[in-house]
């Protein structure tokens, strides 16, 4: 028994140090606080691209004190086109927003950034939501090291840093993030690191915007090369309608969003994405969104239109770019 324990210690005692180095290294920079370190402009510490709603949130928690943000830009990687430079110039020059964004945002993160800012008391002067159909029907925390929320917001602590431990040591990335820290050289197989080099994104890490820097060099360097690559597929030729993704816990949601909004007396403004695919918004959606929140402050660009006519106004089947943006934010605040 005893030779079977000892057999059995020295068995495990690899995984021990694995476990061990997730504790210690903290790959993911979520156990420990990492200063300005965090905010990279690169979004990259060890070679990994860091969960973005973690380092958006921790910006936020550590500098609303000293930069008194007052204006929040809410959505999901399609929001990163409303750049803040854009939109001050339409709520007041002297404003500080932030785009309080996430990848793959749902509107459970959204309704939950909401709930923070209002434990904090912090004002909302202005307020700017990006949906779309497809983030309205996402009502519970996001999965993986990517879509999961931070604590702050979501809670669920222990699912967090359970997610990150578990995407550690069940799969590659514990063999590919301590060969680049001990070794500091890329090699082909690590492809769960420098995820960020083939995307070229910058953050801004004062207002948290993202820079779609790497499609825009692309582009400049070879357009027709660039759309050659990305497979875009065929449009409907008829307009189609998305699912209805309005029911009742997300009524719950979005009538606690609009209460905030009005308890701030946000000035506000709500767009519906005009998305490649050109399904419009159910109706009934679009109805409650109006009801709830005024149907002077609700914009539709889903379905078909000059906006999702054409490839060339998306960077992907996913992503409009900054210039649809900019025109968008000139039609919703022309009055």
């Amino acid at each position: 028994m005893r030779k079977f324990l000892l057999n059995f210690g020295v068995f495990l005692f690899p995984f021990f140090l694995v476990a061990i180095s997730f504790w210690v290294l903290d790959p993911f920079k979520i156990i420990y606080d990492h200063g300005e370190k965090l905010f990279q402009e690169t979004g990259t510490l060890n070679g990994f691209t860091l969960n973005r709603d973690f380092v958006g949130t921790e910006l936020f928690l550590k500098r609303r004190d000293s930069l008194k943000y007052d204006s929040f830009v809410f959505g999901s990687s399609r929001s990163t086109v409303y750049l803040s430079h854009d939109w001050a110039q339409y709520i007041d020059h002297e404003v500080v927003p932030f785009h309080f964004i996430g990848s793959g945002e749902s509107l459970f993160g959204i309704w939950k950034k909401f709930l923070l800012l209002n434990k904090l008391d912090h004002k909302i002067d202005n307020a700017l939501l990006i949906i779309d159909y497809e983030l309205l029907s996402k009502t519970k925390n996001g999965s993986g090291v990517i879509g999961i929320r931070h604590p702050a917001t979501a809670g669920q602590k222990f699912y967090f840093y359970l997610t990150h431990f578990v995407e550690y040591i069940t799969t590659d990335f514990f063999i590919q993030f301590l060969d680049y820290n001990f070794f500091g050289k890329k090699k082909p197989y690590m492809d769960k690191l420098f995820d960020n080099d083939s995307r070229g994104l910058v953050f801004d890490n004062y207002k948290n915007d993202w820079i779609h820097q790497g499609k825009e060099n692309a582009l400049k360097q070879d357009s027709i090369g660039y759309y050659k690559k990305r497979n875009f597929g065929e449009q409907p030729a008829n307009l189609t309608t998305a699912p209805k993704s309005i029911h009742s816990v997300q009524k719950k949601m979005l009538g606690e969003i609009s209460t905030i909004l009005k308890k701030n007396d946000t000035n506000f403004r709500i767009v519906i994405n005009p998305l490649y695919d050109q399904k419009a918004i159910h109706p009934s959606d679009l109805s409650y969104l109006r009801t709830t929140f005024g149907e002077d402050n609700v914009f539709n660009f889903s379905g078909k239109n000059e906006y999702t006519e054409s490839t060339g106004n998306y960077y992907d089947r996913s992503h409009y770019k900054p210039f649809i943006a900019r025109s968008i934010l000139k039609r919703i605040y022309k009055n």
